[in-house]
């Protein structure tokens, strides 16, 4: 039985043609009949198109029938916009945040084909997305997999162990811009981090979204391995008088980013204070003491 998960991994592989002649065949039988494998099939499918035509990569014809398509469904047109204005600012982050080497980095001789629905079509991509080349990496790594993680440092084994990401069951607090941050919260959920960050990173600055802008900012960091600036984040939120809701969490992610870095004497202080008072996580915080003693 397929997971939400598993459902997309088995598109993106479809789609970037890694599958085996079976496997493809029993993907295309089960998109007859499965509605969730199709609105996911359809979903990363027009992240590909959306993508292939902000880099130019469409053929004429394709791209103009892609432009007539777009005049006609407005949804469309304002997820390209969307993508558009998300690569604009992360090139603009290049060198403060280094971001553009992990969306953009060149995949080498790989030039892989898929179908187009709208213009049954196949189209060269030169570059794997990001997803497709994290899926095919974890596929070749399996072999020696085993001893890679055995030779792991124990902090990194720990973050690896303990580290989920945020998940928060309270509802948005009714204002102005609570449409805008849920969506940025959906989105991070979702694992769409630059999507995301683009949204948090332009919400304006007001007492009421500060510190869930300032908090899901730096969770999203974490997730993008830039721990320096998610601990600034997180650090600036330890004394903010309007971040005492979500203070437990601000220090859990707090140390395990000291974890991540190797900081083990800041991690196991933050560790103490959580297990201490007896909160959200101490548990956790105390396993990790144990094995850090």
């Amino acid at each position: 039985m397929y997971t939400t998960c598993s459902k997309r991994e088995s598109i993106l592989d479809y789609l970037f043609d890694l599958l085996p002649k079976e496997e493809k065949q029993k993907i295309e039988d089960e998109l007859n009949y499965d509605t969730d494998l199709w609105e996911i099939y359809n979903a990363e499918r027009e992240k590909i198109n959306i993508e292939s035509y902000l880099d130019n990569e469409l053929l004429p014809h394709d791209k103009v029938e892609f432009e007539r398509i777009m005049r006609n469904d407005s949804k469309l047109a304002s997820e390209v916009d969307l993508r558009r204005k998300v690569n604009a600012f992360i090139a603009k982050l290049d060198d403060y945040y280094e971001l553009d080497c992990i969306l953009r980095q060149p995949v080498q001789d790989a030039a892989i084909k898929f179908r187009f629905k709208p213009f049954n079509k196949y189209i060269q991509i030169n570059r794997l997305i990001a997803a497709a080349s994290i899926l095919l990496l974890l596929v070749l790594g399996i072999v020696a997999g085993v001893n890679i993680s055995a030779h792991k440092p124990l902090e990194n084994r720990l973050y690896e162990k303990f580290y989920k990401p945020f998940y928060d069951k309270s509802p948005t607090e009714l204002n102005a811009n609570a449409y805008r941050l849920y969506e940025a919260k959906k989105k991070y959920r979702a694992g769409d981090y630059y999507d995301a960050l683009l949204i948090f990173e332009n919400l304006p600055e007001t007492l009421t979204i500060e510190v869930e802008k300032r908090f899901y900012s730096a969770l999203i960091f974490m997730e993008l391995e830039k721990f320096d600036t998610a601990i600034s984040r997180l650090k600036d939120l330890l004394d903010n008088p309007y971040a005492k809701s979500v203070l437990p969490h601000i220090k859990w992610y707090l140390g395990l980013c000291y974890l991540h870095t190797g900081n083990n004497g800041e991690a196991v202080r933050i560790f103490r204070d959580i297990a201490e008072k007896k909160g959200y996580y101490y548990k956790s915080a105390r396993k990790i003491l144990r094995k850090l003693s």
